[in-house]
């Protein structure tokens, strides 16, 4: 296992300090969350090349490869979908440049450590239950391990689904500034930060059997407390307040967990 976590810190250390240059050259620490998907994907694959390399009884498993695909197939979804579009913008990212601002002539150091330091420890935390499963000894494939991909099969169909919803949407010019009811934006105010929350939790569940999978708990933890409570939620029902129809739509969809929307407020209440 330390291998694994020495592989993952080493290729995880090199990409925030190359990408960290390349923000202060250009001024642009959104590049953050370009790499934030294929940080993971390079941290679990940095694991597996050092245990490799340093122990020639290393056994690539099918639960390895169910792991890794999983994780692929999230990372490239997710670079493709949030990373390009960052990329293709001229511009950084409002909200960087907000915090730019505000660290004045300290913002390469306050960037360095709360956004780029910051980032690869959490990438490590959130990417834990795989490194673990690559770090494991007599692992295998079971009718559980099949169990939390079909969960983490779900949540990829939901997130996917409904950031395509969303994309959609906000292509028709007629919808500029309106809220989203329709698919699954009628059943869940955040049905793409379910779908991201359930896929870890799947994740977990995948190393859960192995000795000591319990405590990459903290993987899924870490993602749902920063999307629910601190990065997510919090910041977009702030700049969804003062839509028309936000009070109407809060009181009658559910916050997270897609579920039947209550039925819509009279004009009297």
């Amino acid at each position: 296992m330390l291998q694994v976590l020495l592989g993952a810190l080493t290729f995880v250390g090199v990409l925030i300090h190359l990408v960290f240059f390349l923000a202060v050259k250009f001024k642009r620490n959104d590049f953050a969350d370009v790499i934030w998907g294929p940080g993971m994907l390079l941290a679990s694959l940095g694991g597996l090349t050092l245990s490799w390399w340093l122990n020639p009884q290393f056994q690539f498993t099918k639960l390895d490869g169910l792991a890794l695909i999983l994780l692929t197939l999230w990372s490239l979804r997710l670079f493709f979908h949030l990373g390009i579009r960052t990329l293709s913008h001229d511009q950084e990212d409002i909200r960087y440049q907000k915090m730019r601002e505000n660290w004045k002539d300290s913002w390469k150091i306050q960037s360095y450590l709360k956004v780029f330091v910051l980032q690869g420890f959490l990438m490590i935390v959130n990417v834990c239950p795989v490194l673990w499963i690559l770090g494991s000894q007599d692992k295998s494939l079971t009718g559980f391990s099949l169990l939390a991909t079909a969960l983490w099969l779900v949540g990829f169909v939901i997130e996917s689904l409904s950031d395509y919803q969303l994309k959609e949407f906000k292509k028709n010019p007629i919808n500029r500034g309106q809220l989203i009811r329709s698919g699954l934006w009628g059943w869940s105010r955040h049905p793409n930060y379910f779908g991201e929350i359930l896929q870890w939790w799947a994740l977990f569940l995948l190393a859960l059997p192995l000795s000591g999978g319990i405590y990459t708990i903290i993987g899924p933890l870490m993602i749902t407390f920063f999307l629910v409570k601190v990065s997510g939620i919090p910041l977009l029902e702030r700049n969804m307040q003062s839509r028309s129809g936000f009070e109407d739509y809060k009181n009658t969809t559910s916050l997270l967990i897609p579920w039947p929307p209550r039925k819509e407020l009279t004009k009297d209440l």
